[in-house]
C-alpha cells in the first residue's frame, strides 16, 4: 500500500479538509493569482488527500474560486476548459459534472 492511501485512510476527515479550505482561502485572500494560490503548501497537501477531498472543494467552490486547479488536478478532468475566466459558467461546469460522476 503505497503511502499517499495510507495517508487518504487516515486524512479522510471532512472537518480537517474543510478545516485546510479555509486556511488556505484566508491565507491567500489577497491574491488573483490562481496559479499562485496553487503552489500554497497546505493547498498541495488537499491536492494529495485526492478525491476524499473533492465533496469540500465542489462545496466551498461556490463560494471560492480557488478550487477549480485542485479539482482538475484531483480528478484529471478539464470540463470548465471551455468555459475559462467565467467563474459561473465553470462552476456550473464543476456541478454537473459531480452531478454527472456521483452514485
Amino acid at each position: 500500500m503505497s503511502k499517499i492511501i495510507k495517508y487518504n485512510e487516515f486524512i479522510n476527515n471532512d472537518s480537517l479538509i474543510n478545516d485546510m479550505c479555509i486556511e488556505v482561502e484566508n491565507k491567500c485572500g489577497h491574491m488573483s493569482d490562481l496559479d499562485r494560490v496553487a503552489t500554497h503548501p497546505i493547498y498541495k497537501e488537499i491536492i494529495k488527500i485526492g478525491k476524499p477531498a473533492i465533496p469540500i472543494l465542489l462545496q466551498r467552490m461556490r463560494s471560492s474560486v480557488y478550487w477549480f486547479n485542485a479539482l482538475r488536478s484531483i480528478t484529471n478532468e478539464n470540463i470548465d476548459q471551455e468555459n475559462r475566466g467565467y467563474i459561473d459558467l465553470m462552476r456550473e461546469d464543476w456541478l454537473k459534472w459531480a452531478k454527472d460522476n456521483t452514485a
